[in-house]
This record gives C-alpha cells, sequence and structure tokens, in this order.
C-alpha cells in the first residue's frame, strides 16, 4: 500500500532526512540512470504530502494501472546496472 512518511497529518522529519540520507550515499554508489530514479521517487514521496489521502476503491485503481508501485523504475534502472556489472561468459 502507498504510505506516506506522516503520521496524524504530520511529515515524518527524521524519514525524509533519512531518504536524502540513502540517496546522497547513493549519488557517491551508483550510476546516474539508478540515481535520477531514486530522484524521481523521492520527489513522488514529497508530492504525496500535497495529495488527499485516497480510498481503497483509488488505491484499487492505481494498483491495477500500476501507478502505485513508485519502486518500478528504480528497480528496473537497479536491474541494468546490475546486469551490466555481471561478468560476461562467452
Amino acid at each position: 500500500m502507498l504510505h506516506r512518511c506522516t503520521q496524524h497529518g504530520e511529515a515524518d522529519i527524521p524519514g525524509l532526512v533519512g531518504l536524502y540520507a540513502k540517496l546522497s550515499r547513493m549519488r557517491t554508489l551508483s550510476s546516474k540512470p539508478v540515481v535520477h530514479c531514486a530522484e524521481d521517487v523521492a520527489r513522488k514521496i514529497l508530492d504525496t504530502y500535497l495529495e488527499p489521502d485516497k480510498n481503497f476503491v483509488e488505491l484499487r485503481e492505481m494498483a491495477i494501472d500500476g501507478t502505485i508501485d513508485l519502486l518500478q523504475g528504480f528497480s528496473d534502472a537497479c536491474h541494468d546496472e546490475f546486469e551490466e556489472m555481471r561478468p560476461r561468459h562467452f
């Protein structure tokens, strides 16, 4: 389920700081495509603060059309990076 970093309408500041600390670490260790996808995820998480809460029907529709999966692009970029790092055997 799509989870916001909030509790009773207030932002989870330590959670957001942790998110950006991980993003910063990724900038030193990961490829640019992976970092760009991670930045997109962070932006989407922040954008959810401005959106109204979703009801079950809306969440179901998001699950069906794939918009609830915030990590799909990031996962794909990580997979591609791992594939590039894997030794090739001929």
